[in-house]
C-alpha cells in the first residue's frame, strides 16, 4: 500500500485516531517503535521512522493528532544498518535517544543523538552481545545504571538478554 497513514490508541485507550503522515520519505516504512511525548495532546510529541535500507530518520512532529509543518529528516553520521529496523525514542539521564533497532544478527542496534539544535543525528552502535535477527528492545534504569534487554538464541525464536547500555566494546555484562 502506499497509504501514508497510522492510527494511535491513547494510553487510556479510550481514544483512536487516523494520523496522516507526510514526513516520511519513501521506502518501506512498517517498523515503528515509540514516539516521544503525548502525540494526542498539545504538547505533541515526535515520531521517529527509519526507512528500510536507509541511513536516515524522518523525526515527524505531531500535535492534537495531526502533523505539523515542523517535521525533519535526517541524514545519520554511523548509522550503517537499517534493514527492516524499528526507531525507539527513550530518556536516559535526562536526555533523549533514538535507537534504531534493525532486523539483523549480531551487534546491529544503535545509540542515535540528535544535536541540541535539532541539525543532525550521530549514531553509535550499541554493544549486544548474541543478538538474533530478530529486533525490538526495552531499556530501563536500576539504581545508576541502564541496561538493554534485546532478543537472542536462535533466529526469530525464543530468548532475550540484558546488557549494560553502552557504545563500547568494553561491557562484558
Amino acid at each position: 500500500s502506499t497509504t501514508k497513514s497510522i492510527t494511535v490508541i491513547s494510553a487510556d485507550g479510550l481514544t483512536t485516531k487516523t494520523i496522516a503522515l507526510t514526513g516520511i520519505r519513501g521506502g518501506r516504512n512498517d517498523y515503528f517503535g515509540h514516539a516521544s511525548g503525548d502525540i494526542l495532546s498539545s504538547t505533541g510529541g515526535y515520531l521517529y521512522v527509519t526507512p528500510n535500507s536507509s541511513t536516515t530518520i524522518s523525526a515527524v512532529r505531531i500535535v492534537n493528532g495531526a502533523e505539523t509543518a515542523d517535521s525533519a529528516y535526517y541524514p545519520v553520521t554511523g548509522l550503517t544498518n537499517s534493514n527492516g529496523a524499528a526507531t525507539y525514542s527513550v530518556t536516559i539521564n535526562g536526555a533523549e535517544h533514538i535507537i534504531v533497532a534493525p532486523r539483523s544478527a549480531g551487534n546491529s542496534y544503535f545509540d542515535c543523538i540528535l544535536s541540541s539544535d535539532r541539525s543532525t543525528i550521530t549514531a553509535s552502535k550499541i554493544y549486544t552481545p548474541s543478538k538474533s535477527a530478530a529486533f525490538g528492545c526495552a531499556i530501563f534504569t536500576v539504581g545508576d545504571t541502564t541496561y538493554i534487554a534485546y532478543p537472542s538464541g536462535t533466529n526469530y525464536a525464543d530468548g532475550f538478554s540484558i546488557a549494560k547500555f553502552t557504545t563500547t566494546d568494553a561491557n562484558n555484562a
